[in-house]
């Protein structure tokens, strides 16, 4: 008999594989923003802002030779793999069973995949989404283990990662178990430092490319776009819009401890900023906001089936 941790160990990393080979057949490049000009540093912003996975890509192939491609499926698999496992834990606090946390995980997996490549024909490939929804979960398992300093460390790594990063610090405010008003300056204070890491790198560290400029604080185009994707779409919009308040009525209004409490309108905010902000219209900007909703949202199945594990 295989010991369980080991089995979830095999889990997650089919879970993994298949999250990452699903990206790699049914995503496509970007025509704009190519894997070549990730790589290379010429991509426009805010895409040349996002340094980390890109820079990982060019000193492998520098060290190796290995086409960045392959790097990017790897660490994808690497990230998927993190992020079932960051998963695994966190459910195993609110003591779900193997075979629940096995189930939760299958159903996250899916609709993840189904975001990334599957609920609409725009399927853009970009190797730091699959890290910025991992980036999110080691957050939640971070605050709530009280560990506020390596959260605060993570938090410039996120954020070279991708700028939505600069968000997590309402993860902080939503769940630490500190007093109110030390964790509202806190918060505060880590938003602030979040933006100015984030100005700093688009500034001053993102190489300058060769494409047109794509400026974050334009947001007229963007939402002009989501609101046609609201009447050309309706279907699609409704699957991409409708957790929020469905969310909101049976998981937010849901009795449960603080720290769930605040794990609910923490990706409720995330739900919202990313469909406000965000390309709606792309239904893998909203991955973050899921996985934050996972844990909460698994927690009021299992109670509303009258079981606990």
């Amino acid at each position: 008999m295989i010991d369980t941790k080991y089995q979830q160990i095999l889990q997650n990393i089919s879970l993994s594989l298949f999250l990452a080979f699903w990206r790699y057949l049914f995503c496509y490049e970007y025509v704009h923003v190519t894997i070549e000009d990730m790589v290379s540093f010429q991509a426009p912003m805010p895409f040349a802002s996002r340094v980390l996975l890109p820079g990982v890509g060019r000193l492998i192939e520098i060290a190796t030779g290995i086409d960045p491609q392959v790097v990017f499926l790897l660490t994808d698999f690497l990230s998927s793999f993190a992020l079932f496992a960051l998963f695994s834990q966190i459910l195993s606090r609110y003591s779900f069973s193997s075979r629940a946390s096995l189930v939760a995980r299958c159903v996250i997996g899916v609709y993840i995949a189904l975001l990334y490549a599957g609920l609409s024909t725009l399927r853009i490939y970009y190797p730091w989404d699959v890290p910025s929804a991992t980036f999110v979960l080691l957050s939640i398992l971070l605050v709530q283990q009280g560990r506020y300093l390596l959260f605060m460390i993570l938090l410039p790594v996120a954020i070279l990662n991708r700028e939505t990063a600069a968000l997590l610090p309402l993860i902080y405010f939503g769940i630490a178990t500190v007093p109110l008003l030390k964790r509202t300056l806190v918060t505060g204070l880590l938003l602030l430092v979040s933006l100015l890491i984030e100005y700093f790198v688009q500034t001053q560290v993102a190489p300058r490319g060769t494409g047109e400029v794509v400026s974050l604080l334009d947001y007229s185009n963007r939402l002009s776009a989501n609101a046609q994707f609201m009447v050309e779409q309706p279907l699609l919009f409704a699957l991409v819009a409708l957790p929020v308040p469905l969310y909101w009525i049976f998981v937010g209004l849901w009795r449960s401890n603080d720290g769930l409490k605040g794990l609910v309108y923490v990706s409720l905010g995330l739900y919202l900023m990313a469909f406000v902000f965000g390309n709606a219209y792309e239904p893998r900007v909203f991955v973050e906001a899921v996985v934050a909703s996972a844990v909460p949202i698994a927690c009021w199945y299992r109670d509303l089936r009258g079981c606990t594990a």
